[in-house]
């Protein structure tokens, strides 16, 4: 599926960030005080892809785990399926 907001959307296909979740480990890693984290402040965090790469969902509890408050911006419904997820970390007021 092609999104219109999608700057890695070329010619119906999709790229796909495989080695965004060691990357981000790392950065987080390294950082001596907690970083605000925007997921979806460019690209849609939860295209057709996430359904079976889970990378936004794997991404939001890596920053929580680490200390990072995340935000979340997205147009898909999508982000039910980690209804769950979300409640808990909004109940710790580490999510927007």
């Amino acid at each position: 599926m092609n999104c219109a907001y999608c700057p890695f959307t070329v010619r119906g296909k999709v790229g796909i960030k495989t080695d965004f979740l060691p990357q981000l480990a790392d950065r987080l890693k390294k950082l001596k005080e907690p970083l605000h984290l925007g997921l979806g402040t460019a690209c849609e965090p939860y295209c057709e892809e996430e359904k079976e790469f889970r990378i936004t969902r794997n991404a939001v509890t890596l920053a929580v785990e680490k200390g990072m408050p995340v935000q979340i911006f997205t147009k898909s419904g999508l982000i039910l399926r980690d209804a769950d997820l979300l409640a808990e970390y909004s109940e710790k007021a580490c999510l927007r």
